[in-house]
């Protein structure tokens, strides 16, 4: 499992975010803007969490998100993906799974919005494109099953559980002014996610 630590660099660029906000000016005619309430689920492409075995469950996500301003999003969400590996040694034969459930805080900031932007960006009505910060943790169960008669040490161990964070990069496409399609980067439910996303 990759592991990664919460570090002061994370936390200045939140406050970034949340001063550039503050600061510039902002029109909100666009797919984004205050107030608004997004509802998302998708699935993960590249299996977020294992480095060996099989994927016995897909990266699964569900998210929400609430306009904070004009500018700047702030939401979380949850997800589920599990991992299995059979070992053979000597006549013996092993099973590990793992389940992943990461629990994801997320930050962001919409760019279409700046009024430098927004009238240069004719499809700014369905097309929204964000960047900003993740933060959150992963908890991690894992089961064993060992070959029947055998009486000697484990094999594997259980995973620990760990934080996470990472640079989000996504982008919505709206076909009505509710419903759409998403795709996003270091969301931390996969490597790529896609989905749909729903205007509440």
């Amino acid at each position: 499992m990759r592991k990664r630590s919460l570090t002061s660099t994370t936390v200045i660029l939140f406050a970034a975010l949340f001063t550039a906000s503050a600061t510039v000016l902002a029109g909100s005619d666009g797919c984004y803007g205050k107030g608004m309430l997004v509802a998302q689920a998708g699935i993960g492409l590249g299996f977020y969490g294992s480095v060996y075995g099989n994927t016995s469950i897909p990266p699964l996500a569900v998210a929400m998100e609430y306009g904070y301003n004009d500018l700047v999003s702030l939401g979380g969400g949850i997800g589920i993906e599990g991992s299995s590996y059979n070992y053979s040694y000597t006549g013996y034969n092993w099973s590990y799974t793992y389940t992943y459930i990461p629990i994801m805080f997320r930050a962001a900031f919409h760019p279409f919005n700046l009024v430098d932007l927004k009238n240069k960006i004719p499809a700014r009505d369905k097309w929204d494109a964000y960047g900003g910060l993740t933060l959150g943790w992963t908890i991690v169960n894992f089961s064993e099953t060992q070959p029947v008669g055998y009486t000697g040490v484990s094999g594997y161990s259980a995973g620990a559980s760990y934080p996470v964070f990472g640079l989000l990069l996504g982008t919505r496409y709206y076909f009505s002014p509710k419903f759409g399609v998403f795709a996003e980067e270091g969301s931390g439910f996969g490597w790529l996610t896609i989905g749909v996303v729903y205007k509440l």
